[in-house]
Protein backbone atom coordinates (compact mmCIF):
# COMPACT_ATOMS: atom_id res chain seq x y z
CA UNK A 1 0.00 0.00 0.00
CA UNK A 2 1.37 3.38 -1.01
CA UNK A 3 1.80 5.80 1.88
CA UNK A 4 -0.29 8.96 2.03
CA UNK A 5 1.91 12.06 2.03
CA UNK A 6 0.88 14.57 4.71
CA UNK A 7 2.17 18.08 5.38
CA UNK A 8 1.37 19.75 8.71
CA UNK A 9 1.89 23.52 8.85
CA UNK A 10 1.93 25.24 12.25
CA UNK A 11 2.70 28.83 13.25
CA UNK A 12 5.26 27.61 15.79
CA UNK A 13 6.28 24.19 17.08
CA UNK A 14 8.76 25.59 19.57
CA UNK A 15 6.97 27.89 22.02
CA UNK A 16 6.03 25.10 24.42
CA UNK A 17 2.31 25.66 23.93
CA UNK A 18 -0.74 23.42 23.99
CA UNK A 19 -1.32 23.29 20.23
CA UNK A 20 2.25 22.11 19.74
CA UNK A 21 1.80 19.27 22.23
CA UNK A 22 -1.46 18.20 20.63
CA UNK A 23 0.13 18.15 17.17
CA UNK A 24 3.09 16.18 18.52
CA UNK A 25 0.72 13.61 20.05
CA UNK A 26 -1.22 13.28 16.80
CA UNK A 27 1.74 13.00 14.41
CA UNK A 28 3.60 10.53 16.61
CA UNK A 29 0.48 8.35 16.90
CA UNK A 30 -0.07 8.09 13.14
CA UNK A 31 1.14 4.83 11.61
CA UNK A 32 4.45 5.42 9.75
CA UNK A 33 3.60 2.46 7.52
CA UNK A 34 0.54 4.33 6.27
CA UNK A 35 1.72 7.96 6.30
CA UNK A 36 4.76 9.93 5.18
CA UNK A 37 4.69 13.06 7.35
CA UNK A 38 6.43 16.40 6.89
CA UNK A 39 6.21 19.31 9.35
CA UNK A 40 6.63 22.99 8.45
CA UNK A 41 7.06 25.54 11.23
CA UNK A 42 6.47 29.15 10.20
CA UNK A 43 8.22 30.69 13.19
CA UNK A 44 10.93 28.95 15.22
CA UNK A 45 11.85 29.82 18.81
CA UNK A 46 14.28 28.36 21.34
CA UNK A 47 11.73 27.85 24.13
CA UNK A 48 10.92 24.17 23.58
CA UNK A 49 10.78 22.06 20.42
CA UNK A 50 8.21 19.28 20.74
CA UNK A 51 9.36 15.72 20.16
CA UNK A 52 8.82 14.01 16.82
CA UNK A 53 9.36 10.41 15.80
CA UNK A 54 12.33 9.66 13.55
CA UNK A 55 9.92 8.98 10.69
CA UNK A 56 8.67 12.60 10.72
CA UNK A 57 10.61 14.99 8.49
CA UNK A 58 10.93 18.54 9.84
CA UNK A 59 11.32 21.08 7.03
CA UNK A 60 13.40 24.26 7.41
CA UNK A 61 11.39 26.95 9.22
CA UNK A 62 10.52 30.22 7.49
CA UNK A 63 11.52 32.52 10.37
CA UNK A 64 14.13 31.61 12.97
CA UNK A 65 13.85 34.02 15.91
CA UNK A 66 17.25 32.90 17.23
CA UNK A 67 19.14 34.33 14.25
CA UNK A 68 16.92 36.05 11.67
CA UNK A 69 16.63 39.85 11.50
CA UNK A 70 13.50 41.82 12.24
CA UNK A 71 13.56 42.98 8.63
CA UNK A 72 13.27 39.40 7.36
CA UNK A 73 10.43 38.73 9.80
CA UNK A 74 8.61 41.86 8.61
CA UNK A 75 9.07 41.05 4.93
CA UNK A 76 7.98 37.42 5.32
CA UNK A 77 4.85 38.47 7.18
CA UNK A 78 3.96 40.79 4.31
CA UNK A 79 4.61 38.01 1.81
CA UNK A 80 2.59 35.37 3.64
CA UNK A 81 -0.39 37.74 3.74
CA UNK A 82 -0.17 39.01 0.16
CA UNK A 83 1.78 36.50 -1.97
CA UNK A 84 2.24 33.21 -0.06
CA UNK A 85 2.84 31.37 -3.34
CA UNK A 86 6.38 32.77 -3.39
CA UNK A 87 7.13 31.32 0.05
CA UNK A 88 5.59 28.00 -0.99
CA UNK A 89 7.95 27.77 -3.96
CA UNK A 90 10.93 28.28 -1.66
CA UNK A 91 9.93 26.13 1.33
CA UNK A 92 7.47 23.51 0.04
CA UNK A 93 9.02 21.37 -2.69
CA UNK A 94 6.83 18.25 -2.64
CA UNK A 95 3.28 17.46 -3.60
CA UNK A 96 1.15 16.04 -0.79
CA UNK A 97 -2.04 14.04 -0.62
CA UNK A 98 -3.20 16.34 2.19
CA UNK A 99 -1.93 19.58 3.66
CA UNK A 100 -3.12 20.42 7.18
CA UNK A 101 -2.86 23.89 8.71
CA UNK A 102 -2.68 23.47 12.46
CA UNK A 103 -4.40 26.77 13.23
CA UNK A 104 -6.05 29.61 11.35
CA UNK A 105 -4.54 32.72 9.68
CA UNK A 106 -0.88 32.27 8.61
CA UNK A 107 -0.81 28.44 8.44
CA UNK A 108 -3.98 28.48 6.28
CA UNK A 109 -2.47 31.10 3.97
CA UNK A 110 0.42 28.74 3.24
CA UNK A 111 -1.81 25.84 2.18
CA UNK A 112 -2.01 24.87 -1.46
CA UNK A 113 -5.06 25.97 -3.39
CA UNK A 114 -4.74 23.08 -5.84
CA UNK A 115 -5.03 20.04 -3.59
CA UNK A 116 -6.78 18.56 -0.54
CA UNK A 117 -6.39 20.72 2.53
CA UNK A 118 -7.66 20.86 6.12
CA UNK A 119 -7.70 23.78 8.57
CA UNK A 120 -7.36 22.54 12.16
CA UNK A 121 -8.33 25.48 14.34
CA UNK A 122 -7.37 25.65 18.01
CA UNK A 123 -9.41 28.52 19.28
CA UNK A 124 -12.25 30.90 18.73
CA UNK A 125 -11.93 33.48 15.98
CA UNK A 126 -13.72 36.27 17.80
CA UNK A 127 -10.76 38.60 17.19
CA UNK A 128 -11.65 38.66 13.48
CA UNK A 129 -14.91 40.47 14.29
CA UNK A 130 -12.91 43.61 14.96
CA UNK A 131 -10.77 43.33 11.83
CA UNK A 132 -12.78 43.23 8.59
CA UNK A 133 -9.62 42.96 6.48
CA UNK A 134 -8.40 39.80 8.19
CA UNK A 135 -11.95 38.44 8.32
CA UNK A 136 -12.21 38.80 4.55
CA UNK A 137 -8.81 37.24 3.98
CA UNK A 138 -9.56 34.23 6.18
CA UNK A 139 -12.88 33.73 4.34
CA UNK A 140 -10.99 33.68 1.04
CA UNK A 141 -8.62 30.93 2.19
CA UNK A 142 -11.28 28.84 3.94
CA UNK A 143 -13.06 28.65 0.57
CA UNK A 144 -10.30 26.39 -0.79
CA UNK A 145 -10.19 24.00 2.16
CA UNK A 146 -11.91 20.64 2.29
CA UNK A 147 -12.62 20.66 6.05
CA UNK A 148 -12.36 23.02 9.00
CA UNK A 149 -11.62 21.07 12.17
CA UNK A 150 -12.73 22.52 15.51
CA UNK A 151 -11.80 21.20 18.95
CA UNK A 152 -14.61 22.62 21.10
CA UNK A 153 -18.25 23.63 20.87
CA UNK A 154 -17.33 27.23 21.67
CA UNK A 155 -14.84 27.31 18.78
CA UNK A 156 -17.48 25.89 16.46
CA UNK A 157 -19.98 28.57 17.48
CA UNK A 158 -17.38 31.25 16.82
CA UNK A 159 -16.62 30.03 13.30
CA UNK A 160 -20.30 29.57 12.42
CA UNK A 161 -21.04 33.18 13.38
CA UNK A 162 -18.17 34.50 11.26
CA UNK A 163 -18.37 32.06 8.35
CA UNK A 164 -21.88 30.53 8.23
CA UNK A 165 -21.41 29.60 4.58
CA UNK A 166 -18.82 26.97 5.59
CA UNK A 167 -21.07 25.08 8.01
CA UNK A 168 -20.87 21.83 6.02
CA UNK A 169 -17.06 21.90 6.13
CA UNK A 170 -16.85 21.93 9.93
CA UNK A 171 -15.85 18.73 11.73
CA UNK A 172 -15.39 18.30 15.49
CA UNK A 173 -12.27 16.41 16.58
CA UNK A 174 -11.45 16.46 20.29
CA UNK A 175 -7.85 16.91 21.37
CA UNK A 176 -5.91 13.75 22.16
CA UNK A 177 -3.72 13.27 25.24
CA UNK A 178 -1.16 10.72 26.40
CA UNK A 179 -2.46 10.20 29.92
CA UNK A 180 -0.03 7.42 30.83
CA UNK A 181 2.88 9.68 29.91
CA UNK A 182 1.42 12.56 31.92
CA UNK A 183 1.05 10.32 34.99
CA UNK A 184 4.62 9.06 34.63
CA UNK A 185 6.09 12.55 34.28
CA UNK A 186 4.01 13.80 37.22
CA UNK A 187 5.99 11.50 39.51
CA UNK A 188 9.34 13.11 38.72
CA UNK A 189 10.92 15.12 41.59
CA UNK A 190 10.85 18.92 41.81
CA UNK A 191 12.61 21.28 44.26
CA UNK A 192 9.37 22.12 46.10
CA UNK A 193 7.20 20.30 48.61
CA UNK A 194 3.58 20.94 49.35
CA UNK A 195 3.14 22.81 52.65
CA UNK A 196 -0.36 24.25 52.38
CA UNK A 197 -3.19 24.94 49.92
CA UNK A 198 -1.55 25.10 46.50
CA UNK A 199 -2.62 26.82 43.28
CA UNK A 200 -0.93 26.32 39.92
CA UNK A 201 -0.93 28.08 36.56
CA UNK A 202 1.10 27.30 33.45
CA UNK A 203 1.14 29.21 30.17
CA UNK A 204 3.19 31.51 28.01
CA UNK A 205 3.03 34.79 29.93
CA UNK A 206 1.61 36.79 27.04
CA UNK A 207 -1.19 39.33 26.68
CA UNK A 208 -3.83 36.78 25.62
CA UNK A 209 -3.28 34.90 28.89
CA UNK A 210 -3.86 38.06 30.97
CA UNK A 211 -1.28 36.95 33.57
CA UNK A 212 -1.35 40.12 35.69
CA UNK A 213 -4.88 39.17 36.71
CA UNK A 214 -3.48 36.06 38.41
CA UNK A 215 -1.44 38.27 40.71
CA UNK A 216 -4.34 40.55 41.54
CA UNK A 217 -6.41 37.53 42.55
CA UNK A 218 -3.49 36.30 44.68
CA UNK A 219 -3.28 39.73 46.32
CA UNK A 220 -6.99 39.66 47.18
CA UNK A 221 -6.63 36.15 48.55
CA UNK A 222 -3.77 37.22 50.81
CA UNK A 223 -5.73 40.30 51.94
CA UNK A 224 -8.48 37.88 52.98
CA UNK A 225 -5.96 36.53 55.49
CA UNK A 226 -5.32 33.22 53.72
CA UNK A 227 -2.06 31.27 53.46
CA UNK A 228 -1.30 29.52 50.20
CA UNK A 229 1.37 28.76 47.61
CA UNK A 230 0.79 29.77 44.00
CA UNK A 231 3.21 28.35 41.41
CA UNK A 232 3.23 30.23 38.10
CA UNK A 233 4.99 28.25 35.38
CA UNK A 234 6.07 29.92 32.15
CA UNK A 235 8.07 32.66 30.49
CA UNK A 236 7.03 35.55 28.27
CA UNK A 237 6.90 39.28 27.91
CA UNK A 238 5.07 39.76 31.24
CA UNK A 239 7.60 37.88 33.35
CA UNK A 240 9.55 40.93 34.59
CA UNK A 241 6.39 42.97 35.19
CA UNK A 242 4.95 40.14 37.25
CA UNK A 243 8.12 39.79 39.28
CA UNK A 244 8.03 43.52 40.07
CA UNK A 245 4.36 43.32 41.09
CA UNK A 246 5.11 40.44 43.46
CA UNK A 247 7.89 42.42 45.16
CA UNK A 248 5.85 45.64 45.33
CA UNK A 249 2.86 43.96 46.95
CA UNK A 250 4.90 41.66 49.21
CA UNK A 251 3.59 38.45 47.67
CA UNK A 252 6.90 36.59 47.47
CA UNK A 253 5.95 34.29 50.38
CA UNK A 254 2.86 33.22 48.45
CA UNK A 255 3.52 33.50 44.70
CA UNK A 256 6.44 31.64 43.12
CA UNK A 257 7.57 32.38 39.57
CA UNK A 258 9.33 29.19 38.47
CA UNK A 259 9.83 30.01 34.76
CA UNK A 260 9.31 27.64 31.87
CA UNK A 261 9.32 23.98 32.87
CA UNK A 262 9.57 21.27 30.24
CA UNK A 263 7.71 19.05 32.69
CA UNK A 264 5.01 21.02 34.56
CA UNK A 265 3.11 17.92 35.67
CA UNK A 266 4.70 17.45 39.13
CA UNK A 267 3.59 21.01 39.98
CA UNK A 268 0.07 20.19 38.80
CA UNK A 269 -0.01 16.92 40.73
CA UNK A 270 0.79 18.58 44.08
CA UNK A 271 -1.76 21.36 43.54
CA UNK A 272 -5.31 21.70 44.77
CA UNK A 273 -6.58 23.86 41.89
CA UNK A 274 -5.54 25.17 38.49
CA UNK A 275 -6.26 28.89 37.97
CA UNK A 276 -6.71 30.39 34.48
CA UNK A 277 -7.08 34.07 33.61
CA UNK A 278 -7.02 34.09 29.79
CA UNK A 279 -8.99 36.49 27.63
CA UNK A 280 -9.54 33.70 25.11
CA UNK A 281 -8.73 30.02 24.54
CA UNK A 282 -9.88 27.49 22.00
CA UNK A 283 -9.71 24.45 24.21
CA UNK A 284 -7.33 24.82 27.15
CA UNK A 285 -4.93 21.90 26.86
CA UNK A 286 -3.63 22.50 30.37
CA UNK A 287 -7.13 21.94 31.76
CA UNK A 288 -7.28 18.37 30.54
CA UNK A 289 -3.72 17.73 31.71
CA UNK A 290 -4.45 19.10 35.17
CA UNK A 291 -7.80 17.33 35.40
CA UNK A 292 -6.21 14.00 34.47
CA UNK A 293 -4.12 14.45 37.62
CA UNK A 294 -7.22 15.14 39.70
CA UNK A 295 -6.83 18.93 39.78
CA UNK A 296 -10.10 20.93 39.37
CA UNK A 297 -10.01 24.28 37.57
CA UNK A 298 -11.11 27.84 38.28
CA UNK A 299 -11.25 29.75 35.02
CA UNK A 300 -12.44 32.74 33.09
CA UNK A 301 -15.19 32.01 30.57
CA UNK A 302 -13.21 30.99 27.48
CA UNK A 303 -13.57 28.57 24.58
CA UNK A 304 -13.92 25.03 25.84
CA UNK A 305 -14.25 26.00 29.51
CA UNK A 306 -17.98 25.26 29.75
CA UNK A 307 -17.49 21.82 28.25
CA UNK A 308 -14.65 20.99 30.61
CA UNK A 309 -16.27 22.45 33.72
CA UNK A 310 -19.36 20.37 32.87
CA UNK A 311 -21.88 22.38 34.83
CA UNK A 312 -19.63 22.86 37.85
CA UNK A 313 -18.78 19.18 38.24
CA UNK A 314 -15.07 19.71 37.56
CA UNK A 315 -14.47 23.30 38.71
CA UNK A 316 -15.80 26.86 38.45
CA UNK A 317 -15.99 29.74 35.98
CA UNK A 318 -15.62 33.32 37.17
CA UNK A 319 -16.13 36.78 35.69
CA UNK A 320 -14.80 39.10 38.41
CA UNK A 321 -11.63 38.75 40.48
CA UNK A 322 -13.76 38.75 43.62
CA UNK A 323 -15.76 35.81 42.26
CA UNK A 324 -12.50 33.94 41.58
CA UNK A 325 -11.43 34.53 45.18
CA UNK A 326 -14.74 33.18 46.47
CA UNK A 327 -14.30 30.06 44.34
CA UNK A 328 -10.79 29.54 45.72
CA UNK A 329 -11.96 30.11 49.30
CA UNK A 330 -14.71 27.55 48.81
CA UNK A 331 -12.13 24.99 47.72
CA UNK A 332 -9.79 25.93 50.57
CA UNK A 333 -12.48 25.48 53.19
CA UNK A 334 -14.23 22.40 51.85
CA UNK A 335 -12.02 19.33 51.55
CA UNK A 336 -15.00 17.13 50.71
CA UNK A 337 -15.81 19.37 47.73
CA UNK A 338 -12.16 19.32 46.56
CA UNK A 339 -12.10 15.52 46.61
CA UNK A 340 -15.41 15.32 44.76
CA UNK A 341 -14.28 17.69 42.00
CA UNK A 342 -10.94 15.89 41.78
CA UNK A 343 -12.61 12.52 41.25
CA UNK A 344 -15.05 13.96 38.70
CA UNK A 345 -12.23 15.59 36.75
CA UNK A 346 -10.21 12.37 36.45
CA UNK A 347 -13.21 10.50 35.08
CA UNK A 348 -14.38 13.25 32.73
CA UNK A 349 -11.15 13.58 30.74
CA UNK A 350 -10.88 9.89 29.88
CA UNK A 351 -12.75 10.65 26.64
CA UNK A 352 -9.83 12.77 25.31
CA UNK A 353 -7.53 10.01 24.09
CA UNK A 354 -5.09 10.11 21.18
CA UNK A 355 -6.68 6.93 19.86
CA UNK A 356 -10.05 8.68 19.48
CA UNK A 357 -8.37 11.67 17.86
CA UNK A 358 -6.48 9.54 15.31
CA UNK A 359 -9.64 7.62 14.34
CA UNK A 360 -11.54 10.85 13.72
CA UNK A 361 -8.67 12.34 11.72
CA UNK A 362 -8.23 9.28 9.52
CA UNK A 363 -11.89 9.49 8.52
CA UNK A 364 -11.12 12.84 6.87
CA UNK A 365 -8.31 11.29 4.82
CA UNK A 366 -10.48 8.68 3.08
Amino acid sequence: MEKKKLLFIIWSYSYGGGAERILSNLMNALDPEKYEIDLLEYRHSDVHFEKTNDSIHVLPCLIDETKDSRLKSFLFEKMVFHCPIILRKIYIKKKYDYEIAFNYMIPTFLLTQKGKTISWTHGTMDDLKENPRLHKRQRKYFAHQQNIVVISERAQESILKLFPEYQKKIVMIRNGFLFDEIMEKANEPIPFQKKRFTIVHTSRLAEQKNPMRLLHIAKLLREAGRKFDFYIIGNGEYYEQMTSYIEKHELSSFVHMVGYQENPYPYMKMSDVFLLSSFSEGFPTVFVEAMSLGVPVVTTVVGGSKELIDGGKNGFEYESDEEAVQDLLQLMDNEKLRKKLSKNAREFVKQYTVENQVKAFEKLLK
